[in-house]
Parts: C-alpha cells; structure tokens; sequence
C-alpha cells in the first residue's frame, strides 16, 4: 500500500502549480523531484549529458515528465529494476532523454505491442515530434527518447 500511494503521489502531483521549467537544467530538477519518491526502494541516479543548459518548451517539458514517470515506474513495478538513470541530455535543439535499468528485461516484441504505459510514452512522444526507442542490454533495458527541445 506504501508503494502504492508514493507511486500515485508522484504521479499526480500537481505539476502546473508552479510554471513548466523553460530551460533543460530546470527540467533536471523538476524530473528529480518527481522520479525520486518512485525510485524509494531503488538505487536511483540522474544524470546529465550534452550541452550545459537550452531553452525547452513547456510542451516537450510536460512530454518528458510524463513520458519518463510513466519509464520509470515500469521498470520498477513490471521490471523489478534495483537500479534505475535517467539521463537528461541537449544537443543541437534535440532533447534526449534515457531510461536504463537492471530488470528483467523487455523483449523487442514486447515493446512494439506494449500497451498502457509504454503505449502513452509513445503517443506523448510523437505528439511532440519525437520518438521512443528500444534499446536491449544484457540484463536490462533502455527507453530513449528524443523530441525538439
């Protein structure tokens, strides 16, 4: 039940009380304070890679909070992951951001058919002009995702 309501809070908190971040550092820290409380039982990281800091438009922030809370939480709850980064990167106008994790892995089959979570990662994507891809690891997976910033 305690994981439960830290995954719902950190979900649905409110995420328009204060305005989107317009800056790629200021989405960091707000992925950060999201992703934390649903990583309580994991080894979480978030890192940085790519340019410094760039402007980021509100939509493509909102896209990536939602898209990476969606990651994040399965590869917790469906893929048992113990250790989970995300990386946060900026190059040229592109967004990038990765979710790798230690769990039971997903199948390339499983991806394309994923529905849910997986699917809404996919459909926020694209609404921005980006894309989700699958990148499998020995013992793990990673989600990309890149969009215009």
């Amino acid at each position: 039940a305690g994981n439960a309501l830290r995954e719902l809070t950190a979900i649905a908190s409110p995420t328009r009380a204060a305005p989107l971040p317009g800056s790629v550092q200021g989405l960091a820290a707000l992925l950060d304070q999201k992703l934390r409380p649903l990583c309580a039982d994991v080894t979480y990281v978030l890192e940085r890679a790519g340019e410094p800091d760039g402007p980021l438009q509100p939509a493509s922030a909102l896209a990536v909070l939602r898209i990476c809370q969606e990651l994040v939480r399965n590869a917790v709850t469906h893929g048992a992951a113990r250790n989970v980064t995300v990386t946060l990167g900026l190059s040229g106008g592109t967004l990038t951001v990765a979710v790798r994790d230690d769990g039971r892995g997903l199948s390339s089959e499983r991806f394309v058919t994923a529905t849910g979570g997986l699917d809404n990662a996919r459909r926020w994507s694209e609404e921005q002009g980006g894309a989700v891809q699958y990148v499998a690891l020995p013992g793990g997976t990673e989600l990309r995702v890149t969009l215009p910033a």
